[in-house]
């Protein structure tokens, strides 16, 4: 992860365009949001503007030597801040605009949508069964977020959908989201 922060340079050495692609735009500076690994809720925007400069200094106090003692090797000019030579001539910020859009940032961004394919494949046949046979049910997955209790949480799941009268999708994912009972309203 860490040699990431050489890639611009490595780029600029060689004559090549250089640009950062994130998944989450949490990754980019703003003050509509804290760093992504600050555990607040929506801080105010000077707190967030805040946060995001300890943390550039605190990268910085451990990254930017390195890296500017191979750029003068490199005989490239001296960088004046280390995050914003990541971020490359343009951001590619490649997720779904209608669910994670572009905050507000001083710097270009592209917002290129989903990067992946969106060629459609057909279900398993059990699966187009189970969707055949009620109402469309609800999906919920945490994707390659890790939870504790995984089966708590996923009972806790299985009951929200009851109670709302919904049949569920369960994705199981990283946390290992699985109830401790099988049930025909959720797949």
């Amino acid at each position: 992860c860490s040699l990431v922060w050489g890639a611009p340079t490595a780029a600029e050495h060689l004559g090549l365009p250089f640009s950062f692609m994130t998944f989450c735009p949490q990754y980019l500076v703003s003050a509509d949001h804290p760093p992504p690994l600050v555990p607040l809720d929506q801080g105010s925007p000077r707190v967030n503007r805040a946060l995001w400069r300890a943390g550039e200094r605190a990268v910085e106090s451990l990254l930017l030597a390195p890296v500017a003692a191979g750029r003068r090797r490199l005989g490239l000019p001296t960088l004046r801040g280390l995050h914003r030579h990541l971020m490359g001539q343009a951001v590619l910020l490649a997720c779904d605009p209608a669910l994670a859009p572009t905050p507000a940032v001083d710097f270009p961004v592209h917002h290129v949508g989903y990067p992946g394919s969106w060629e459609p494949s057909p279900l398993p046949e059990p699966v187009q069964t189970w969707l055949a046979a009620g109402p469309p049910p609800v999906f919920i997955g945490f994707g390659s977020m890790n939870a504790e209790a995984p089966a708590h949480r996923a009972d806790a799941m299985v009951a929200a959908a009851r109670e709302a009268g919904c049949r569920l999708v369960l994705h199981r994912g990283w946390a290992d989201l699985a109830p401790t009972h099988a049930s025909e309203d959720v797949w």
